[in-house]
């Protein structure tokens, strides 16, 4: 592992189990600092400015994503030195700081994509679900860094990612995952993206419940605005393809039967039942997710083989619950649909029962 270094002037690192900065001092500056969790944002500390140039926060450590920012300014008007600020994002990991190689490597109107560098050998490309846009926090962002792999976050804007076409990201990608271990991973539009781009860049797809509800197979609109060619019509991974999926979802099942196993039949479906198109969360509440991961990472067939799927979840009673309404309603519809027979049978009698009491008084005549 490449533990990548700040700018020289700055440094951030832990002492006395607490989060220090430091940087060069100057007679001429003043000094503020800025630390927060990015997935916990109650989790803030800000020191305003003064003389020091190193401050050790209070904040409690606890593993994961932090974004610190350095200020100066001149310490008066005559120093004429312009406030400046350099913003950082690192890890806290195993007791010790990681640095982030963070940039954009490409934005437009319909789509940012973002690079998160921690030196690894193995990249993780993630892509979000449906609804999220261009500033929606990268998907799996934190947990992956922390499992020690790079991220490259493809995030669309609420378009089901049709601004960003197959030979787009190809040419985007490619040079930041050469030499790399690659892994393409995302849930239901993000699970979609992570079976269709895999080709692109010859990776491992992760995808939890694969669809993309503007796909004509699904979509309800007549004037669909899917720009996605078939997946089988595209250049495909050599590498595996990895599905988790609850077989009782009709819609998810299709998507896999008509449109992904035809590309890639050889898929590994790891079946979770009832466990409902929120799949990928029902696993990570069982507490597999990770395991689970790294087992596909290292290829760990037997590991593979071998999860506990009858673990349950909320999920799980939330799914049987619906199963088991979904199945009385029909009861309640047989049922109707009997009544509504027995009472047409019934009405035909009478009015037989009716005719021929008129025939009998015919015959009495």
């Amino acid at each position: 592992m490449i533990y990548r270094s700040l700018p020289s002037h700055n440094s951030i690192d832990l002492f006395d189990k607490k989060i220090r900065f430091s940087t060069i001092s100057s007679p001429d500056l003043l000094y503020a600092f800025y630390l927060y969790h990015v997935y916990h944002q109650d989790r803030i500390e800000k020191l305003t400015y003064q003389s020091k140039s190193r401050h050790v926060f209070d904040m409690e450590i606890i593993d994961g994503l932090y974004r610190g920012v350095f200020f100066t300014k001149g310490r008066n008007k005559a120093a004429n030195i312009a406030p400046k600020h350099c913003e950082e994002f690192f890890l806290v990991r195993k007791n010790r700081v990681v640095y982030l190689d963070n940039f954009i490597i490409r934005e437009e109107q319909g789509y940012i994509i973002e690079n998160y560098d921690i030196g690894s050998d193995i990249t993780f490309i993630v892509f979000q679900v449906t609804g999220s846009n261009k500033k929606t926090a990268p998907f799996g962002l934190e947990f992956l860094l922390l499992r020690g792999y790079n991220v490259i976050a493809c995030n669309q804007n609420n378009n089901q990612y049709q601004e960003l076409s197959y030979d787009d990201f190809q040419d985007i990608i490619s040079p930041y995952v050469k030499n790399k271990k690659v892994f393409l991973y995302g849930s239901s539009l993000g699970g979609y993206c992570a079976v269709y781009y895999a080709g692109a860049v010859n990776g491992t797809a992760i995808a939890a419940a694969p669809r993309n509800s503007l796909h004509p197979a699904l979509s309800l609109k007549q004037d669909s605005t899917f720009k996605h060619t078939e997946l089988i019509d595209k250049e495909l991974s050599t590498q595996p393809i990895y599905i988790f999926i609850d077989p009782h979802q009709s819609k998810d099942i299709y998507y896999l039967d008509n449109h992904i196993l035809p590309a890639y039949p050889h898929s590994t479906v790891l079946r979770f039942e009832y466990a409902g198109h929120e799949v990928l969360t029902h696993i990570s509440r069982t507490k597999q997710l990770s395991k689970i991961l790294d087992a596909i990472v290292r290829n760990d067939k037997d590991f593979l083989n071998n999860i506990d799927r009858t673990k349950t979840s909320e999920f799980t009673y939330v799914e049987r619950a619906i199963k088991h309404f979904d199945e009385l309603r029909k009861d309640i519809s047989h049922f109707n649909e009997l009544k509504s027979r027995h009472i047409s049978a019934e009405k035909k009698m009478l009015k037989l029962t009716e005719q021929l009491h008129a025939l009998i008084e015919k015959l009495d005549i």
